[in-house]
């Protein structure tokens, strides 16, 4: 009755232009729908503004004082980029990470230039960059430990083979690629206590990774496709493969 009411408004509607006026269908059903209740404040911090109802405003921030407090406390989980270049995808991969309650992120680092031997963190800009596209949550992710001389633990793929995959003490590998042999996530269930990594936008996990998983340790899984593309953003693959873990791991309440 109500989108009948408003369609009739826009017919009686005095016109200005003398081309027919499109209705934007998925506008009038948002205008219907209350907005979503966006307060969690049982995953650490709380937002810096309100507007009076419970929900945080427009652009609101949320102060994150203590970055453990998001998880269960025992470091089930961590997640490890490998490559992922583009700062717009790992600021997206820090907000994921807290939503979902992941304490620890790695992010291994190829040279952006074969000839320079430019890394990552040497690019202009890209701290401020990260700071804005994790919606200030850079930070949190800080770590004391001086092996990483970087705002976020942050080292090279060669030296993760030798201390990571060199290791037997260190946890299970699941690495996201669409490779043979990977099993679907759908079929996998995952250990409690891993790491799982997601490869760069353009190439991927690195076949130096490939090449010294574990036997019976380690594990690639894939995200089936059943549309036309067959390949995700690195960001949101990531998304895929935490919701699952957490859907088989939840924290406890």
């Amino acid at each position: 009755f109500i989108m009948q009411q408003q369609h009739q408004q826009q017919e009686n509607a005095p016109n200005d232009s003398d081309t027919n006026t499109t209705i934007d269908v998925a506008a009038e059903m948002k205008s219907l729908s209350p907005p979503p209740l966006l307060t969690r404040k049982d995953l650490g911090g709380k937002w810096e503004e309100q507007d009076g109802t419970g929900r945080p405003r427009a652009g609101a921030r949320r102060n994150v004082k203590d970055a453990s407090s998001v998880s269960n406390g025992e470091n089930d989980v961590g997640i490890i980029l490998c490559g992922v270049k583009s700062p717009q995808n790992v600021g997206s991969m820090m907000r994921t990470c807290r939503c979902f309650g992941i304490p620890q992120l790695l992010h291994l680092h190829y040279a952006l230039n074969d000839e320079t031997n430019v890394h990552y963190w040497n690019q202009p800009n890209i701290v401020q960059q990260l700071e804005s596209c994790s919606v200030g949550l850079l930070s949190s992710f800080q770590s004391n430990d001086d092996k990483f001389q970087t705002p976020f633990p942050s080292m090279s793929i060669a030296d993760f083979v030798t201390s990571h995959l060199q290791s037997n003490q260190s946890p299970p590998l699941v690495v996201l690629e669409a490779i043979a042999g990977a099993v679907s996530i759908h079929d996998f269930k995952f250990p409690q206590n891993c790491h799982i990594m997601v490869g760069s936008e353009h190439k991927g996990i690195s076949r130096q990774v490939l090449k010294a998983l574990r036997r019976d340790v380690d594990a690639v899984i894939y995200v089936p496709m059943v549309g036309s593309h067959h390949s995700m953003n690195a960001s949101s693959a990531m998304t895929v493969a935490l919701y699952e873990y957490r859907k088989q791991w939840p924290p406890p309440k």
